[in-house]
């Protein structure tokens, strides 16, 4: 729950404390949730007990999730700032190794 002066910033807090949360090991609904505070018609507040029927009729997938450039600029920057941390941590820098592979 957050509070704010005003819908807009009540809906900021709220996706600043969505995009805090890591979650590993379950699934959950934080994309979706994420989705749905940057939908037009929620953020004005035009919506009605049959918003996700009518929005998300197929159901939702990441592709709603429009990513700008400076999504991936702060996602960069947050994977440098983890990766540096991690190796001035771990003894050995092989562990951080990962292997990528297609799906």
């Amino acid at each position: 729950i957050v509070h704010g002066k005003d819908r807009s910033e009540a809906l900021n807090l709220m996706r600043d404390s969505l995009d805090s949360y890591v979650i590993h090991g379950l699934n959950h609904n934080i994309p979706f949730l994420r989705s749905i505070l940057d939908h037009e018609k929620f953020i004005k507040g035009n919506i009605t007990t049959k918003f996700i029927e009518e929005e998300y009729p197929t159901g939702f997938s990441k592709d709603y999730i429009d990513i700008t450039d400076n999504d991936y600029k702060f996602l960069i920057s947050t994977a440098c700032s983890i990766y540096c941390q991690l190796r001035r941590d771990l003894d050995n820098i092989d562990e951080l190794y990962v292997e990528l592979m297609d799906e």
